[in-house]
Protein backbone atom coordinates (compact mmCIF):
# COMPACT_ATOMS: atom_id res chain seq x y z
CA UNK A 1 0.00 0.00 0.00
CA UNK A 2 1.02 3.69 -0.81
CA UNK A 3 1.59 5.69 2.44
CA UNK A 4 -1.47 8.55 2.01
CA UNK A 5 -3.63 6.55 -0.27
CA UNK A 6 -6.62 4.31 0.67
CA UNK A 7 -6.50 1.12 -0.96
CA UNK A 8 -8.83 -1.34 -2.51
CA UNK A 9 -8.75 -3.16 0.55
CA UNK A 10 -9.87 0.00 2.99
CA UNK A 11 -12.91 0.75 0.95
CA UNK A 12 -14.19 -2.64 0.95
CA UNK A 13 -13.84 -2.66 4.69
CA UNK A 14 -15.55 0.20 4.87
CA UNK A 15 -18.53 -1.70 3.19
CA UNK A 16 -18.66 -4.87 4.94
CA UNK A 17 -20.86 -6.25 7.32
CA UNK A 18 -21.09 -6.26 10.54
CA UNK A 19 -20.30 -10.36 10.73
CA UNK A 20 -17.38 -10.18 8.13
CA UNK A 21 -15.36 -7.08 10.01
CA UNK A 22 -15.69 -9.48 13.25
CA UNK A 23 -14.11 -12.59 11.15
CA UNK A 24 -11.17 -10.31 10.06
CA UNK A 25 -10.55 -8.74 13.40
CA UNK A 26 -10.95 -12.73 15.14
CA UNK A 27 -7.92 -13.40 12.82
CA UNK A 28 -5.54 -9.78 12.99
CA UNK A 29 -2.71 -9.26 14.02
CA UNK A 30 -1.19 -7.67 17.09
CA UNK A 31 0.30 -4.10 15.59
CA UNK A 32 4.18 -3.22 16.09
CA UNK A 33 4.30 -0.14 18.57
CA UNK A 34 7.37 1.23 17.35
CA UNK A 35 6.43 1.61 13.90
CA UNK A 36 3.17 3.27 14.66
CA UNK A 37 4.97 6.07 16.48
CA UNK A 38 5.09 9.49 14.64
CA UNK A 39 2.17 8.53 12.15
CA UNK A 40 -1.79 9.48 12.13
CA UNK A 41 -4.21 7.05 10.84
CA UNK A 42 -7.38 8.08 8.83
CA UNK A 43 -10.82 6.10 10.40
CA UNK A 44 -13.74 5.30 9.46
CA UNK A 45 -16.35 4.39 11.67
CA UNK A 46 -18.80 1.68 10.90
CA UNK A 47 -21.41 2.28 12.56
CA UNK A 48 -22.57 6.14 13.19
CA UNK A 49 -26.20 6.07 14.80
CA UNK A 50 -24.60 4.64 17.99
CA UNK A 51 -21.13 6.93 17.87
CA UNK A 52 -22.62 9.86 16.09
CA UNK A 53 -21.26 11.62 13.36
CA UNK A 54 -18.65 13.80 15.73
CA UNK A 55 -16.06 10.64 14.82
CA UNK A 56 -17.77 9.26 11.97
CA UNK A 57 -14.64 10.05 10.17
CA UNK A 58 -11.25 11.57 12.34
CA UNK A 59 -7.67 10.72 12.49
CA UNK A 60 -5.60 8.90 15.14
CA UNK A 61 -2.57 10.21 15.92
CA UNK A 62 0.49 8.58 18.09
CA UNK A 63 3.29 9.16 19.53
CA UNK A 64 6.41 8.11 21.42
CA UNK A 65 5.70 9.01 25.12
CA UNK A 66 8.71 9.34 27.85
CA UNK A 67 7.72 7.07 30.77
CA UNK A 68 7.01 4.20 28.69
CA UNK A 69 5.02 2.77 31.58
CA UNK A 70 2.15 1.73 28.93
CA UNK A 71 4.20 -1.25 27.87
CA UNK A 72 4.06 0.26 24.71
CA UNK A 73 5.83 3.54 25.06
CA UNK A 74 2.37 5.46 23.18
CA UNK A 75 0.25 7.62 23.32
CA UNK A 76 -1.96 9.68 20.96
CA UNK A 77 -5.01 11.76 19.73
CA UNK A 78 -7.89 12.05 17.90
CA UNK A 79 -8.71 14.45 15.06
CA UNK A 80 -12.50 14.84 14.30
CA UNK A 81 -13.24 15.19 10.60
CA UNK A 82 -16.00 16.33 8.51
CA UNK A 83 -18.22 13.57 7.30
CA UNK A 84 -18.79 11.67 4.09
CA UNK A 85 -17.90 8.71 2.74
CA UNK A 86 -14.86 6.64 3.21
CA UNK A 87 -14.08 7.55 -0.54
CA UNK A 88 -14.26 11.64 0.16
CA UNK A 89 -11.12 13.36 1.45
CA UNK A 90 -10.38 13.48 5.51
CA UNK A 91 -10.85 17.19 6.09
CA UNK A 92 -10.01 18.28 9.61
CA UNK A 93 -13.31 19.88 11.25
CA UNK A 94 -11.59 21.87 13.90
CA UNK A 95 -9.34 23.06 11.27
CA UNK A 96 -6.34 26.23 12.85
CA UNK A 97 -3.15 26.29 12.93
CA UNK A 98 -1.97 22.74 13.01
CA UNK A 99 -5.50 21.39 13.62
CA UNK A 100 -7.41 20.69 16.85
CA UNK A 101 -6.08 17.48 18.63
CA UNK A 102 -8.35 15.86 20.99
CA UNK A 103 -9.37 12.48 22.95
CA UNK A 104 -5.70 11.99 24.58
CA UNK A 105 -4.67 8.58 24.87
CA UNK A 106 -2.50 5.64 25.93
CA UNK A 107 -1.77 2.48 24.10
CA UNK A 108 -1.61 -0.39 26.19
CA UNK A 109 -1.41 -4.29 25.23
CA UNK A 110 -4.68 -5.94 25.76
CA UNK A 111 -3.36 -8.77 26.57
CA UNK A 112 -6.49 -10.78 27.80
CA UNK A 113 -10.34 -10.75 27.11
CA UNK A 114 -11.94 -10.69 23.96
CA UNK A 115 -9.27 -9.03 21.77
CA UNK A 116 -5.43 -10.17 23.37
CA UNK A 117 -3.99 -9.60 19.93
CA UNK A 118 -5.21 -6.15 20.12
CA UNK A 119 -3.36 -2.56 21.67
CA UNK A 120 -5.97 -0.53 23.61
CA UNK A 121 -6.77 2.85 23.20
CA UNK A 122 -7.02 3.85 26.79
CA UNK A 123 -8.77 7.20 27.78
CA UNK A 124 -8.91 6.86 31.36
CA UNK A 125 -5.93 5.43 33.09
CA UNK A 126 -2.87 8.28 32.14
CA UNK A 127 -5.18 10.12 28.84
CA UNK A 128 -5.98 13.85 29.56
CA UNK A 129 -9.53 13.00 29.87
CA UNK A 130 -11.58 14.87 32.91
CA UNK A 131 -13.12 12.75 35.59
CA UNK A 132 -16.64 13.03 33.98
CA UNK A 133 -15.85 13.54 30.20
CA UNK A 134 -17.79 9.97 28.42
CA UNK A 135 -14.45 9.17 26.62
CA UNK A 136 -13.29 8.26 29.97
CA UNK A 137 -15.80 4.87 29.36
CA UNK A 138 -14.45 4.12 25.80
CA UNK A 139 -11.72 1.35 25.25
CA UNK A 140 -10.66 0.98 21.27
CA UNK A 141 -9.58 -2.51 20.73
CA UNK A 142 -6.68 -1.98 17.44
CA UNK A 143 -5.66 -4.79 16.00
CA UNK A 144 -3.54 -4.96 12.28
CA UNK A 145 -5.30 -6.30 9.68
CA UNK A 146 -2.57 -8.57 7.71
CA UNK A 147 0.90 -9.64 9.24
CA UNK A 148 1.97 -8.54 5.58
CA UNK A 149 0.38 -4.75 5.84
CA UNK A 150 1.63 -2.89 8.35
CA UNK A 151 -0.69 0.27 7.50
CA UNK A 152 -4.59 -1.56 7.86
CA UNK A 153 -5.74 -1.67 10.85
CA UNK A 154 -9.60 -2.15 12.61
CA UNK A 155 -10.48 -1.44 15.78
CA UNK A 156 -13.24 -2.64 17.98
CA UNK A 157 -15.14 -0.01 19.71
CA UNK A 158 -16.67 -0.76 23.24
CA UNK A 159 -18.37 1.42 26.33
CA UNK A 160 -17.47 0.37 29.23
CA UNK A 161 -19.86 1.28 32.51
CA UNK A 162 -19.04 -0.70 35.75
CA UNK A 163 -19.59 -4.42 34.58
CA UNK A 164 -21.65 -3.62 31.71
CA UNK A 165 -20.06 -3.39 28.44
CA UNK A 166 -21.89 -2.08 24.89
CA UNK A 167 -20.32 -3.00 21.53
CA UNK A 168 -19.79 0.40 19.74
CA UNK A 169 -19.08 -0.89 16.33
CA UNK A 170 -16.00 -1.04 14.19
CA UNK A 171 -13.44 1.28 12.81
CA UNK A 172 -11.17 0.74 10.24
CA UNK A 173 -7.95 2.56 9.72
CA UNK A 174 -5.21 3.02 7.33
CA UNK A 175 -1.84 4.48 7.92
CA UNK A 176 -2.22 7.89 6.30
CA UNK A 177 0.49 10.51 7.22
CA UNK A 178 3.65 11.74 9.46
CA UNK A 179 2.10 12.90 12.84
CA UNK A 180 3.36 16.33 13.60
CA UNK A 181 3.69 15.01 17.40
CA UNK A 182 6.48 12.59 18.53
CA UNK A 183 8.62 11.58 15.99
CA UNK A 184 9.48 8.44 13.59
Amino acid sequence: MVIGSRSEAFRRMCRAPAQVLTRIIARAVTPDPASLAGWELSGYHLDPPLCGRWLLKHRMGLYRIKDGASGTGLGGYIIPCHPGGPDRPWVDRLAGPGSRRTFWFVLEPAGEGRFPMALVVDHSRRGRARALAPQRLVRQYLAQVHEDDPDLFICAVEVRAGRQVRHLGMTVLVRERPSLVGSR
